[in-house]
């Protein structure tokens, strides 16, 4: 990522396991992403995670910023 431009408008989602302090410390030295904590065996916080970043507006760009290789790949 230290290659892209602009990094700080890309949103971040870090999912980490129970007690994973090192996720949670990256989440809060970022500032700019959302954590959850989950828990697969139980199903603690996994729905979550999909049906919040489904409701999370996102921006639009315009058809004449996207490369034209990847406006290829949208189509």
């Amino acid at each position: 990522m230290a290659h892209y431009r602009n990094t700080a408008e890309i949103p971040f989602i870090l999912v980490g396991t129970q007690d994973d302090t090192r996720v949670h410390r990256l989440c809060n030295d970022l500032k700019r992403c959302t954590y959850y904590e989950t828990c697969a065996t139980y199903g603690l916080n996994v729905e979550r995670v999909f049906q919040d970043d489904l409701r999370r507006p996102t921006t639009a760009v315009p058809p004449a910023a996207v490369p034209t290789t990847t406006r290829r790949l949208l189509q």
